[in-house]
């Protein structure tokens, strides 16, 4: 027997504003901070790309992509991070990841104040910072999501076996 889902004009008002107000916190508490670290790590990537080691490196570049890469990583990061926080755990990589990126953003600009006279040591010194708290934090992320969510999985089948 197929169940269908109500209309939305058979919804409760209550049950539409449980839903708004449902939408709202995730929007809100999660998928913001993952936007933010993405506008950021966009911030440090236009200005990174400046420098003379980002001179005539294409978009496909291993560099580029390497280094796009490792932004998905970290945005993956702080998302899940979020998730996991709302769902009452404990997980600090996200908010590591938001300070790092929060700090790039603000202090390239002290360091590169003229990209274009950026040493190549530097500017990767200062993305390989960037990029790897990200490349770090996502496994370790990961990792836990799967195990509270085997956790979780295994605690529900446990329920209905009883």
């Amino acid at each position: 027997m197929e169940e269908t889902a109500p209309s939305r004009s058979d919804a409760r008002p209550e049950a539409v504003k449980e839903f708004n107000s449902r939408v709202w916190d995730l929007t809100l508490n999660l998928v913001h901070p993952a936007g933010l670290y993405v506008l950021l790590q966009m911030v440090i990537g236009d200005h990174m790309g400046k420098t003379p080691a980002f001179a005539g490196v294409e978009l496909l570049h291993p560099q580029s992509l390497a280094i796009y890469a490792a932004q998905f990583l970290g945005a993956w990061t702080v998302f899940y991070t979020t998730l996991l926080r709302d769902m009452g755990y404990r997980s600090s990589w996200g908010t590591v990841l938001l300070l790092a990126a929060l700090a790039g953003a603000a202090t390239q600009y002290l360091i590169f104040p003229q990209p274009a006279q950026a040493t190549d040591a530097t500017t990767w010194a200062f993305l390989a910072t960037q990029m790897g708290l990200a490349v770090v934090g996502w496994p370790l992320t990961m990792r836990r999501w799967r195990r509270l969510r085997r956790r979780h999985q295994s605690g529900t089948e446990h329920e209905r076996a009883s």
